[in-house]
């Protein structure tokens, strides 16, 4: 017993060592159990387990030392699900707006907070349900068909949206950078002060080339220098776009000028504040959205409502038909365009614009007669009637006129006119386009399921994006409408300062007047009081004269008498002298 006792001690005594000397192999963390469970938390939305390495690590067997990982059949159908999946084809290019992405980030919270309490099920099945979990979550949270919540504020946290930017980017194609294009010149707005500042030149989505000013031949233009700026959708409120002219263009080196005289101001404030009073109209334009796609889907549809007198799609395309045309009159009166451009313009849906053609420069502008042209304006397109939205032979009594010259001012205000005179028009080509998309899926769908799939405000995957086009071109509309208020608001203020303006000028130059009028009256006062004291003197002097005369004529009378006394006494004298003398003699 003693030496198999010792044998036995020696035995593991000889194991120890060798477990001492051999040590257990490290067991790697594997990449394809590894991705499996990620995509499975992420699914679930629920933390990091910090027992799960050593999970993995007692689950890898030191007796697999040539273990390779095999991909299953359930991965590869889950994989190629997440790839055909993808991110869908938004409709719109200018991409989520702020109010949209929030309505993501809620969806996407609230599907994470329901899969904690559910089950992990690898899958297709399991999206879906979360999808459907989506809606409920929307549903209760207060949402409409805005996606907004009752008292009026954005739904979903900032942990919510954080999340969802971080798990989401948006690819360079997605970025959007409107208003501006590529290409386009901008200034930064607080650079405007200076009279020189520096020009930035959008270099495809995520860049800024600097331009700075430099002296040629008494003339102030801009070059490209090797300095860029980084560019983000966020930061396309503190720059404004300028119009520049070309110089010189090539590989080398570009030189523009700066044309500050033509720069429009920028009222993004006013814009904001005019979107945000059109807002109320939501639901007209739902319906007016709705009378739109149901016209692309049946041809006779609003001939149909018209001769009927259905009220509830006739008040509310009439309501947003007469917000249009009291756009179109505030833009018009803007403008002093003659009737030949207005029926023009009017009749073709469709414009081209050509700039830059040396040929056009030195004539006059068709809409205002200026010379500084800026580009020739092509209207083609089919013409349509009005109520039907049905195709029409232009007018033979009307001139065919589709060729206009116009400036910057008048090119722009061009733009806006076509959008809001043929809104109603270009809005159906939208929803046509939108209905043969769901028909390119399904050429036998039943025209009710395209029409509620196109009008639904669910979150399915297959229905966001019909939301989103809605949505979107409510704001597109309202967009518009806010440009021509904040036009007509400024043309309409500019009108009022000038007549202030004149006002105060014409006040002036009266006051003026009566100045000059008094003091010509105090002039002529004076001349009339100087010339009453002139005959005053004078009436003095020749009274003076005429006692002096009298005087004169009076001592000349006194020595008449005095003389004449005189010779009386010397007659007297002699005639007593001769007495005496006869009295001697006798």
């Amino acid at each position: 017993m003693k030496v198999s006792q010792m044998l036995a001690e020696l035995q593991q005594q000889q194991q120890q060592q060798q477990s001492m000397l051999i040590p257990r192999r490290e067991s790697s963390r594997r990449k394809a159990k590894e991705k499996p469970k990620l995509d499975s938390e992420s699914r679930s939305g629920q933390a990091d387990d910090p027992n799960d390495e050593m999970d993995d690590e007692l689950g890898d067997s030191d007796s697999d030392p040539a273990w390779t990982p095999v991909k299953s059949s359930a991965d590869e159908d889950e994989h190629k699900h997440r790839r055909k999946r993808g991110r869908p084809p938004v409709i719109f290019k200018r991409g989520y707006n702020k109010r949209h992405s929030d309505f993501l980030d809620d969806s996407s919270s609230s599907a994470q907070q329901q899969q904690q309490h559910q089950p992990k099920r690898p899958g297709r099945k399991r999206k879906n349900h979360v999808e459907a979990q989506r809606v409920a979550n929307s549903r209760s949270s207060g949402l409409g068909a805005g996606g907004v919540a009752g008292n009026g504020g954005l739904v979903g946290s900032a942990e919510d949206r954080s999340s969802y930017s971080s798990r989401s980017p948006l690819a360079d194609d997605e970025i959007d950078i409107a208003p501006f294009k590529s290409g386009e010149f901008v200034v930064i707005k607080t650079d405007l002060d200076q009279e020189y500042p520096p020009l930035w030149r959008i270099d495809g989505k995520t860049l800024l080339q600097k331009y700075e000013p430099f002296q040629a031949n008494g003339k102030t233009l801009y070059r490209n220098i090797s300095t860029y700026s980084g560019w983000a959708p966020q930061s396309r409120y503190i720059y404004q776009s300028v119009p520049v002219k070309f110089w010189q263009q090539n590989k080398e080196e570009t030189i523009v000028e700066f044309l500050r005289d033509q720069m429009t101001v920028d009222e993004g404030e006013a814009i904001t504040r005019f979107m945000k009073d059109t807002e109320k109209y939501q639901d007209n334009f739902e319906v007016y959205i709705q009378t739109l796609i149901s016209q692309a889907l049946d041809s006779n549809f609003l001939t149909e409502i018209f001769q009927e007198q259905d009220e509830y799609f006739l008040l509310n395309v009439k309501k947003v038909d007469e917000i249009t045309e009291e756009r179109k009159q505030r833009l018009l009166s803007t403008t002093k365009w003659q009737s030949n451009v207005i029926t023009a313009l009017s009749t073709w849906p469709c414009i081209n614009l050509l700039k830059d053609n040396i040929a056009d420069r030195n004539k006059t502008c068709s809409g205002c007669g200026r010379v500084k042209l800026f580009s020739r304006i092509l209207l083609y397109g089919q013409p349509y009637n009005s109520t039907t939205l049905e195709g029409c032979p232009p007018d033979p009594q009307v001139p065919q006129e589709k060729d206009f010259l116009f400036c910057r001012v008048c090119q722009t205000k061009v733009n806006l006119f076509n959008k809001v005179a043929h809104q109603k028009y270009l809005m159906f080509l939208e929803c046509a386009r939108m209905v043969a998309q769901k028909r390119a899926g399904d050429v036998h769908k039943d025209t009710t399921i395209i029409l509620n799939e196109l009008l639904a405000d669910e979150a399915m995957s297959f229905m966001f994006h019909a939301w989103l086009a809605r949505a979107q071109l409510f704001r597109d509309v309202r967009a518009i409408w806010a440009e021509i208020d904040s036009l007509h608001e400024k043309v309409r203020k500019k009108a009022e300062k000038l007549a202030a303006a004149n006002a105060a000028a014409a006040a002036e130059s009266e006051n003026k007047q009566q100045e000059q009028q008094s003091q010509e009256l105090e002039q002529q006062q004076h001349q009339h009081q100087q010339q009453s004291n002139f005959q005053d003197n004078f009436n003095n002097e020749a009274a003076q004269q005429q006692m002096q005369q009298l005087q004169q004529q009076q001592q000349l009378q006194m020595q008449q008498e005095q003389i004449r006394q005189n010779q009386l006494q010397r007659q007297q004298l002699n005639l007593q002298q001769r007495l005496m003398n006869g009295l001697s003699y006798s």
